[in-house]
């Protein structure tokens, strides 16, 4: 999932061909971890186009020492951030709602699916944005830590006290052995 170092090179030439396979590889990360941070799917996108065009522009700021994707979700974070204290929202927006006529039972997949995100979305901001980094774009607790500039230790508890509220979040859907 990385970038290749000639990859890299024809984003700094503005390839049209290299921003659209970037964005193609990198959009769902990016817009989750901004919609993670700002809880409005409106702002997310915003923020979304906003990262792709810093890193068309900033692409010689990135000198591979770590991973392009710690880079990138930095640049991500640091741009949520900024969008966010620049802007004052109305209201946030459930990030997952309720399909309406869905009738699925609970162990169907798309249930599931709902039943997780809505967990996660109720955990406390620090809480689901580490699950996030974590579990859905696999950053490793030392680049969780880099991007969001926090100590080691501090994501690994936001991380095992987010587990442990998720986890009981979801015994009010789900028997103990369904969890395991």
């Amino acid at each position: 999932m990385e970038l290749s170092s000639e990859m890299i090179r024809n984003i700094k030439n503005k390839n049209p061909a290299a921003i659209r396979l970037l964005v193609g590889r990198y959009q769902d990360y990016v817009y989750t971890l901004a919609l993670r941070v700002l809880k409005q799917t409106q702002a997310a996108e915003e923020v979304t186009q906003d990262v792709f065009m810093k890193v068309i522009d900033k692409i010689d700021q990135y000198k591979g020492q770590a991973k392009f994707s710690t880079w990138l979700y930095t640049l991500t974070y640091r741009t949520a951030l900024n969008h966010r204290r620049g802007h004052s929202f109305q209201q946030e927006e459930p990030l997952h709602t309720e399909i309406p006529g869905q009738t699925s039972p609970p162990g169907e997949p798309e249930e599931r699916n709902r039943i997780l995100w809505q967990a996660i979305n109720s955990l406390p901001a620090p809480y689901a944005l580490i699950i996030t980094l974590y579990y859905l774009n696999q950053l490793r607790i030392r680049e969780i830590a880099e991007t969001l500039e926090i100590p080691v230790n501090t994501v690994k508890t936001h991380l095992s006290r987010g587990r442990k509220k998720l986890h009981r979040l979801l015994e009010k859907h789900y028997s103990k052995e369904e969890l395991l």
